[in-house]
């Protein structure tokens, strides 16, 4: 067995994301990596018979023998076809702001493979780091995109001195919805007639 590390972009800190993608992986300055059924159900199965969430941790200080501060811990593994292995993690506040002001960007898992296939057999832990291995992997959190911004929006934001960050920072949030651009009061009506954020500005900025 080796260990091997895999790293991808991510942005912002979701709530699940794609770990491993499925097929061959290629890895800098290493040998491909393989991951099919057989190995996320290998996977899978070892990380259920120990019955422990799995730390995710910066930069690797896990294997190092030193003192390893979670920035998160991995609750569950999924297995979603040819969209490969993904994970249900749960991020301290610690890493949350990390991951949103892209002071980390991306994270590495640390595997098992076996030499005879390359195939991926266990999953050690996972860190976040800002030095990827793998190479030509898509960011597995969409960046903002500030086009998708409607242009009666943006004047709106603009009028009120609210960036395009800041608006994507709430609108993209799955989580506690709370836009900038409604007061207090306003929210207190909504919250009386059951019309939550998402729904008021929907009607409220709509144009025929």
């Amino acid at each position: 067995m080796k260990s091997v590390i895999i790293s991808k972009e991510v942005h912002g800190a979701p709530s699940e994301f794609q770990l491993l993608p499925l097929g061959r992986i290629d890895l800098e300055g290493c040998g491909p990596a393989i991951l099919d059924d057989q190995s996320m159900d290998n996977i899978i199965e070892d990380f259920e018979r120990r019955g422990n969430d799995m730390v995710i941790d910066y930069e690797h200080q896990t294997l190092k023998d030193i003192q390893a501060p979670a920035a998160g811990w991995i609750r569950k593994l999924l297995k979603r076809g040819q969209e490969g292995l993904w994970v249900v993690v749960e991020w301290t506040e610690k890493a949350r702001q990390y991951l949103a002001k892209r002071e980390y960007r991306y994270f590495s898992p640390v595997m098992l493979t076996r030499l005879s296939d390359h195939k991926i057999v266990k999953l050690v832990n996972v860190a976040l780091t800002n030095s990827p291995k793998i190479n030509h992997l898509k960011s597995i959190v969409a960046k903002m995109d500030f086009e998708e911004i409607d242009p009666l929006q943006r004047k709106i934001n603009k009028m009120m001195g609210i960036s395009d960050e800041q608006f994507l920072q709430y609108s993209c949030k799955d989580y506690d919805f709370k836009s900038p651009l409604i007061s207090d009061t306003q929210r207190e009506i909504n919250k009386m007639m059951g019309i939550s954020d998402e729904q008021f500005l929907q009607y409220s900025y709509k144009t025929t």
